[in-house]
């Protein structure tokens, strides 16, 4: 059994976030120079129905995988190859936060209107994904 240690992310907007790799290093064949090949990393919806976009045990790839059971905004663990957030969420975990959370994954060709659709990538990888940048602050809607 692999074990796994955290790692870090950082989104285009400076935000940084903490994701999951593993400790072992198998050493590797290089890589694409960082280049997108248009998957689900770039494009959420191309998963299947019960299936979320994650990053594979090796830290080579993305692949659909089925879906964790947390939801928007709820806590999860950031481990590859185990999603923990349902269909189209990442784990994400701003750094310095006691715990990662939950966060919507974007298209940067079709982002939603509510959304900063960013890009992160993972440390120590060419690994890259789009993910909505967390807000800042955590006020209130307010009321009437």
């Amino acid at each position: 059994m692999q074990s796994r240690t955290l790692i870090s992310l950082v989104l285009g907007l400076g935000t940084s976030l903490l994701a999951c790799g593993d400790d072992e290093d198998t050493g590797g064949a290089g890589g694409t120079g960082g280049a997108f090949t248009g998957g689900c990393e770039v494009d959420p919806g191309a998963c299947a129905t019960g299936t979320t976009c994650w990053v594979n045990d090796a830290l080579t790839t993305f692949t659909c995988e089925p879906s964790g059971t947390a939801a928007l905004d709820e806590v999860c663990v950031n481990q590859s190859g185990e999603p923990t957030c349902r269909e189209g969420l990442w784990c994400l975990q701003v750094q310095g936060a006691s715990e990662a959370r939950c966060g919507r994954a974007c298209n940067p060709n079709d982002p939603p209107a509510d959304c900063i659709c960013a890009r992160a990538t993972i440390a120590d990888t060419e690994l890259s994904f789009y993910a909505c940048a967390p807000e800042a602050g955590g006020g209130g809607a307010g009321g009437s």
